[in-house]
């Protein structure tokens, strides 16, 4: 007998199946966005055989979306997403055995069905809810489930920022050769870098702000803040690296901006903040 504590039971159940089966399927889809560095450098692929080989898989989930929307609807989310995984495996498997540019090309198409999953799941678990919570599930946005964001944070959120922050972060301090700037002139290039990233960001913000009509002092505070935002540009730096965009010096020198752009921030919003009376409390 079917209660609605059983279908509700049920219809999170197929939640979280589904979405693991996103996870897999996105991993498998963006998987040349990973190895094609190495691949590119064992092949010795120029620039734009190195962007074709990154967009097959992207070529092959843009246009099986629509047949596989349409085959949802008439056969199953079930059926259509099995095989469509499974259809995935073969080409994973093959990956080992690839030695020539052609054989990655062709990989890339079959990895690419991946890419469509999205279209496959989102109807199927559309159906187990009701259209009032139709959105969360589509767009995976939780604001209606302040429980199951509480959750997540809890059980979740602590272990990513104590385990992957670290490591990324060591990895590129790793990376990274204060020693290389052995000499006045990269030494003073390197606060030339620093003096301009500042001017960009903190002056770009304080313009705008004020501009807006905001005050001094809340002007100076945004440009604080978007000054720290130095440290995303980590993760650029890191694939600009390894793609050889640029020089081990340069990257040293973009490493130490971040650092010094996020450890003035602390000082600098301790200066203004109580400047932007009452707000700034």
């Amino acid at each position: 007998m079917n209660t609605p504590s059983n279908d509700m039971r049920k219809a999170w159940s197929v939640l979280i199946v589904s979405t693991l089966g996103f996870t897999v399927c996105f991993m498998v889809w963006m998987m040349f966005g990973v190895i094609g560095i190495p691949i590119k450098k064992a092949l010795n692929l120029n620039a734009t055989e190195f962007g074709l080989l990154t967009a097959m898989p992207v070529l092959t989930g843009s246009l099986i979306r629509v047949p596989l929307g349409i085959w949802t609807d008439k056969y199953g989310g079930r059926i259509v997403m099995t095989i469509l995984m499974a259809a995935t495996v073969p080409a994973i498997w093959l990956m080992g055995y690839a030695t020539q540019y052609w054989h990655f090309l062709v990989i890339g198409l079959f990895v690419g069905l991946a890419g469509g999953s999205f279209s496959v799941g989102t109807p199927y678990v559309a159906r187990w809810f009701s259209k009032n919570r139709t959105g969360f599930v589509m767009g995976v946005l939780v604001h209606d489930e302040p429980d199951l964001v509480e959750a997540w944070k809890e059980r979740i959120g602590h272990f990513v920022t104590v385990f992957f922050l670290p490591i990324f972060f060591t990895y590129t301090g790793l990376r990274t050769n204060i020693g290389g700037l052995d000499s006045l002139v990269l030494w003073g290039w390197c606060l030339l870098t620093i003096a301009l990233a500042t001017l960009g960001k903190f002056g770009g913000t304080y313009v705008a702000a004020r501009s807006c009509g905001l005050d001094h002092a809340a002007s100076s505070v945004l440009g604080i803040m978007m000054n720290t935002r130095a440290l995303m540009e980590l993760i650029v730096i890191n694939v600009g690296y390894d793609l050889g965009v640029i020089s081990q010096d340069m990257f040293t020198m973009l490493v130490l901006m971040a650092i010094v752009s996020t450890v003035v921030t602390t000082p600098g919003l301790r200066l203004w903040l109580p400047r932007m009376g009452p707000a700034g409390r």
